[in-house]
């Protein structure tokens, strides 16, 4: 059984060679991607959870102005009703 020093030293050495350094790159590159990747999943679960949030609300607004333009179309009269605004003209000018 090798002693730990020996063991030590062994996994120094196969750190030190190039396939063991590209070892050690692709390890740490994976963990980096795996980080990467917590990071997109928790931004887009927010997203999403803001999405679902937002578009309840909209659908609520557009329940509400269908209910409001309901209303407004069962109490219209069928006939337009017309209103004339304006200042009266002094009776003795008359109209010419």
């Amino acid at each position: 059984m090798p002693s730990i020093d020996s063991v030590g030293r062994q996994e120094a050495e196969w750190m030190k060679s190039r396939i063991g350094k590209s070892l050690l790159k692709l390890h740490r590159s994976l963990e980096r991607n795996r980080r990467q990747d917590e990071q997109v999943e928790t931004l887009f679960e927010g997203w999403q959870r803001k999405w679902t949030d937002h578009r309840s609300r909209i659908t609520q607004r557009l329940e509400l102005i269908e209910t409001q333009l309901d209303e407004l179309a069962d109490g219209a009269s069928s006939e337009p009703k017309l209103a004339v605004v304006g200042a009266l003209a002094d009776a003795s000018e008359g109209c010419r």
